[in-house]
């Protein structure tokens, strides 16, 4: 099987305390990787101060779905040993 391998989102990017969001200075860009999202890169315009850059993140998760066909029979179970059940989001690397 597999390794699950977690997956951070990065969550709000501030410089010098403050949130980036609408400002012109900084620029956040995707970093891809064949064609995928892999991560996030901060261009700054004109550095011209000392900065301090802070990032946030949080974990992405998915929604764990279960069917089988007539007779069958399925389990799961998180690494700690805690159940999963049918619609249940599991955060990245759970499993």
């Amino acid at each position: 099987m597999p390794r699950a391998t977690t997956v951070f989102l990065v969550k709000e990017w501030k410089v010098n305390g403050q949130s980036i969001t609408d400002n012109t200075k900084y620029k956040v860009t995707e970093i891809l990787s064949n064609g995928k999202k892999v991560g996030e890169r901060l261009t700054v315009a004109a550095l011209t101060e000392k900065l301090d850059v802070e990032v946030a993140f949080s974990s992405d998760s998915h929604t764990i779905t279960f069917s089988s066909g007539e007779g069958g029979k399925l389990t799961a179970a998180l690494k700690d040993g805690g159940a999963v059940t049918t619609g249940q989001k599991i955060a990245e690397g759970a499993m």
